[in-house]
């Protein structure tokens, strides 16, 4: 009986460890698509090594499947976490594998908002010349596909990536048109949107009176602020517009009331409790002191803006946002070459004709540069796939091993015990035979003790 339960536990032992290492190869294999999409959701902000994992996974899914929608949500999710963790470069690189895969399958609004995604990480990191040619082609594409508001949004973050390049003139056309298209089609309900391009075009004709040397300007740019905020009188546009209101009386030499606009803007800045919107102006009333020779005062105000910016971006994150400009400034070598025609396009489409060889040459390489980003993305996506299949593969191969060093040993085991269990019968067997000869013997002599009794008393 004991051996029985010692054979049990034995086989238990060995089934428990073979399930359980079949157990671990299935949990890696028995979560969906949608399951890994959700697990990265949840560990973006706690673990970012488990969020990697799951969208790797979500992606080898994706691919062993062949379903380019899935694949192109996991690009977009796997660019979401580069992004999240300043990665620039492989944020845009992942986003735009995703835009390639959604522009083959003809999803246009996801292409829409991956082309959002890279503009909106080219402005945040100064390389207003991607934010540009991105803005461009998203015009193109699109239209009003999605909407006057949409279109509109379009024109409005063009305008801002071409002030940002220092194209005050070409900025000031989008954000016209973006204007336009929301008085002409709009039903009043667009206050906000209006209210933003409004101020938008204030900065814009602020940039072209400093470009021009024009006054004129200025006063349109006054214009446009007050315009913003009758719209939006919210505390967030009066930190913003009530300053560059400020800078245009200042550069229209009416300094003190200038400087009283510095004030309130300081006042509403502080209520927002946003101390970045402060910095602008702290430095402004800085320059103000210092013209008029108030030094005091001046450092005073100098030092408040340095305090503020401190605050807001340490010199680790200036040093990863340098680093990060890297892959921008390379893609925009190529995109240099095509800025003349842009703006001659934009300024004055009859100047630019299709038959030009000039604008030949630059569709051909507008098309040839698509063609190099997009080779780029997808060698380099393909390589880090490969590395993680083969990571996989590694991690599989170790847990078969793991399964059969497991049977092997189980299988040893139970040939020792069966060896024990058989020499243990094997001695009880002899013994038994051993016994069973003694009692033979034994009831031989017992059979023959009585009759020579009965011999020896009949003599």
């Amino acid at each position: 009986m004991r051996i029985f339960k010692v054979i049990t536990s034995a086989f238990t032992f060995i089934f428990a460890i073979a399930n359980s290492s079949t157990a671990y190869v299935q949990t890696n294999h028995s979560l969906s698509f949608d399951d890994h999409l959700l697990l990265v959701r949840e560990y973006v902000a706690t673990n970012m090594d488990s969020a990697h994992f799951h969208v790797d996974q979500a992606i080898a899914q994706a691919e062993e499947f062949r379903d380019k929608n899935k694949l192109a949500e996991a690009y977009n999710y796997k660019g979401y976490l580069h992004f999240f963790t300043e990665e620039y470069d492989l944020a845009v690189r992942y986003y735009l594998g995703s835009k390639l895969i959604y522009n083959q399958v003809g999803n246009h609004k996801k292409v829409e908002s991956l082309i959002d995604n890279v503009m909106n990480i080219a402005d945040q990191n100064g390389i207003p010349h991607l934010a540009v040619y991105y803005g461009q082609e998203r015009i193109k594409r699109y239209g009003s596909e999605f909407g006057y508001q949409k279109e509109a949004e379009m024109h409005m973050d063009l305008g801002m990536a071409y002030l940002h390049q220092g194209s005050p003139i070409l900025a000031n056309v989008s954000l016209f048109e973006a204007r336009n298209i929301i008085l002409e089609e709009g039903n009043g309900e667009d206050k906000q949107l209006l209210s933003m391009i409004l101020y938008q075009l204030g900065i814009t004709q602020f940039e072209l009176s400093q470009k021009l040397e024009k006054e004129v300007y200025l006063d349109s740019a006054l214009q446009f602020y007050k315009e913003s905020l009758s719209l939006d009188n919210s505390l967030l546009n009066q930190a913003k517009v009530i300053t560059n209101q400020g800078n245009t009386y200042f550069e229209l030499g009416q300094h003190d009331k200038a400087v009283t606009y510095f004030h309130k803007a300081l006042k509403v800045q502080k209520e927002t409790g946003m101390h970045r919107l402060s910095i602008p102006t702290l430095n402004n009333l800085a320059r103000f002191h210092y013209i008029n020779k108030q030094y005091d005062s001046a450092k005073y105000y100098f030092k408040a803006a340095l305090a503020h910016n401190l605050r807001e971006k340490s010199s680790e994150e200036n040093l990863k946002d340098d680093q990060s400009k890297v892959l921008f400034h390379q893609t925009n070598e190529l995109e240099l070459s095509l800025q003349y025609i842009d703006s001659l396009a934009l300024l004055d489409p009859t100047l630019v004709s299709s038959d030009d060889q000039q604008v030949q040459e630059y569709y051909t390489t507008r098309l040839l540069m698509d063609q190099k980003l997009e080779a780029q993305i997808g060698s380099s996506i393909q390589q880090e796939n490969f590395i993680a299949q083969q990571k996989e593969k590694a991690q599989k191969q170790a847990r078969e091993e793991l399964i059969l060093i497991a049977w092997i040993g189980g299988l040893s085991l139970l040939i020792v015990l069966l060896a024990i269990v058989a020499r243990v019968f094997y001695r009880k067997f002899n013994r038994e035979k051993r016994d069973l000869a003694q009692l033979r013997e034994d009831l031989m002599k017992l059979a023959t003790t009585p009759r020579s009794s009965a011999r020896s008393g009949e003599l």
